[in-house]
């Protein structure tokens, strides 16, 4: 049920954005089978599972800015999200400059951010406690105890897509940006190019850029940097996975920007599912070769 959550999301989005129902249902075919979501909603995993959950929540939050803008809301949303998947939390950000750079009073927008933040920093509380109750600091969350599926800290495993060492880091970033933006089908499936599985992101550059626009970009590429210096790329999946921490904003943007849903957009979305079928296939190809190890 979780998994169809978007298009329901998409649907108020569309009265809050001033989109029709039509343009709000392409993008939401667009999002939930066009894009790493699918990927992730498909297969029954834990930490896939942990995604479905954020983005439910980060679009959550998104619908309740461009509607009632329940500040207390938004941060609850986005501590949730944060304590399903950290890098989440980085996107709270994007509201605390969009408040200290909206209307009123110094004063004004103080209450504001305090609103905003209270609730996301309770819940960030809570997720320390709960860190230090069980690894005996609030700052891990479990990422330098993560198994592979031979038992094997990931830590120091050293394979295509995961590089042996701390779990984050600047050194990753090179290696994992040109495969999220280069990366092209392959049996190893570390990771495949965003803009390959998504071609319509190309819209991107057309977008219309006031001050929200900026800054939804902006924290879309902070948040991007950071999953890029994670050690993982996400191993076995179509599409780069880890973008979904802030892919609900790169298709608010394109919302926002009131891009014309015309046939050539329309297209390129077929022509993602298209693209998305292809690289599906072989996955599953290189899951079914029989293993010539022992």
């Amino acid at each position: 049920m979780l998994q169809v959550l978007p298009f329901s999301i998409f649907a108020f989005n569309s009265q809050e954005i001033s989109i029709t129902r039509n343009e709000a249902g392409w993008f939401a075919r667009a999002f939930c089978f066009a894009t790493s979501f699918i990927g992730v909603a498909a297969l029954a995993c834990s930490a896939f599972f942990a995604h479905v959950i954020a983005v439910m929540l980060l679009f959550l939050a998104i619908n309740e800015y461009e509607g009632r803008k329940r500040l207390w809301l938004i941060g609850g949303l986005i501590g949730l999200a944060t304590a399903t998947r950290l890098p989440n939390g980085l996107n709270i950000l994007f509201f605390m400059l969009a408040v200290s750079l909206g209307v009123g009073t110094i004063q004004e927008r103080a209450a504001e951010l305090l609103k905003l933040l209270l609730p996301f920093a309770f819940l960030v509380g809570l997720l320390a406690l709960y860190n230090f109750a069980r690894f005996g600091t609030p700052l891990e969350s479990g990422y330098t105890y993560q198994l592979n599926g031979f038992g094997m800290p990931y830590a120091p495993w050293n394979v295509p897509g995961n590089t042996a060492g701390s779990a984050l880091s600047f050194s990753y970033i090179p290696e994992h940006l040109w495969i999220f933006l280069f990366g092209p089908p392959s049996i190893s499936a570390v990771g495949t190019s965003a803009l390959l599985v998504s071609p319509f992101l190309f819209y991107l550059i057309s977008v219309r850029w006031d001050l929200i626009n900026k800054l939804i970009a902006s924290n879309s590429a902070l948040v991007l940097l950071t999953v890029l210096a994670f050690r993982s790329t996400g191993f076995e999946q179509v599409g780069y996975r880890l973008s979904l921490d802030f892919l609900p904003f790169v298709f608010w943007l394109l919302m926002r920007s009131r891009l014309q849903m015309n046939n050539r957009f329309k297209a390129l979305i077929c022509l993602a599912l298209v693209v998305r079928r292809m690289s599906d296939g072989i996955l599953l190809v290189n899951r079914r070769k029989p293993s010539t190890g022992r």
